[in-house]
């Protein structure tokens, strides 16, 4: 992936998510998802909140980027293209 979307996901798009946008399905999952890893070791606790982490960066940032590149699909020609 385009080193630039991650960037531009880290800066602009991801300090502006919050779990409060989200709807009232994501925060069941996350309450169930949150109960299975209370009953793991604290090492296991560790890595689960990793892992999670780290899937919620990866598909946070491809979705941004198949964002910008639609939008910019969908924009008019810039000024040196006409």
């Amino acid at each position: 992936m385009n080193g630039f979307y991650d960037w531009l996901y880290d800066h602009y798009a991801d300090p502006r998510l919050n779990d409060d946008a989200f709807p009232s399905a994501y925060h069941t999952q996350k309450r169930q998802w949150q109960a299975v890893a209370d009953r793991l070791d604290a090492g296991d606790q560790l890595a689960w909140q990793d892992y999670l982490n780290l899937l919620k960066a990866y598909w946070g940032t491809a979705a941004f980027t198949l964002g910008v590149q639609v939008g910019l699909f969908l924009s008019p020609l810039t000024p040196e293209e006409e």
